[in-house]
């Protein structure tokens, strides 16, 4: 083989590696500039969902915890549960789109339980629990979509990561009176 047939191989080589090596960084450099704009427009939408969450959660929140404080003073009439399941029915007609899956999951087991106890009445204590159980639960996703995911104290003995923590104490508590 001649010099310059060996001289011109070599270029040749040169000249593939160094395309090669353009084309992988051209590559590079685009995927991570893609995945870079996937992320923002992600946290932008992440943003605006939960700025649309901080407007509308608060009043479905309302309507659960003024039930929940009724309950804790007067018994609470058949009416009292129709005029809530209307109200969260109604809120979730409009808003329910903004909902997390698990939210849904809670927010349908609550209205069908308040239908179940409209249509058959709730005379036995274990269907109010139940009531108050899946109310605190709704309570604790609406929270958890804004997150909110922890119940704090000033004394930092008393954290409570789940509402059943918050229902034992308060229970122990009123037993204890």
């Amino acid at each position: 083989m001649s010099n310059e047939v060996l001289v011109s191989l070599i270029a040749l080589f040169g000249v593939l590696l160094s395309v090669t090596v353009s084309v992988f960084i051209s590559l590079r450099t685009t995927n991570t500039e893609i995945q870079k704009l996937r992320t923002e427009i992600q946290q932008t939408y992440t943003g605006k969902l939960l700025d649309k969450r901080l407007e509308l959660y608060p009043e479905m929140y309302y309507l659960l915890s003024d039930f929940r404080k009724k309950f804790d003073v007067a018994d609470i009439s058949k009416e009292d549960v129709k005029r809530l399941l209307k109200q969260t029915s109604e809120w979730n007609s409009k808003h329910s789109i903004l909902f997390s899956g698990q939210t849904t999951l809670i927010s349908v087991r609550f209205r069908k339980l308040l239908t179940r106890l409209v249509q058959d009445g709730f005379e036995s204590n274990e269907s109010l629990r139940e009531l108050i159980r899946t109310l605190a639960e709704l309570e604790v996703a609406l929270k958890s979509d804004i997150g909110i995911y922890v119940i704090e104290f000033s004394d930092p003995a008393k954290r409570f990561s789940h509402y059943e923590d918050v229902e034992d104490a308060v229970q122990k508590k009123a037993i204890q009176k």
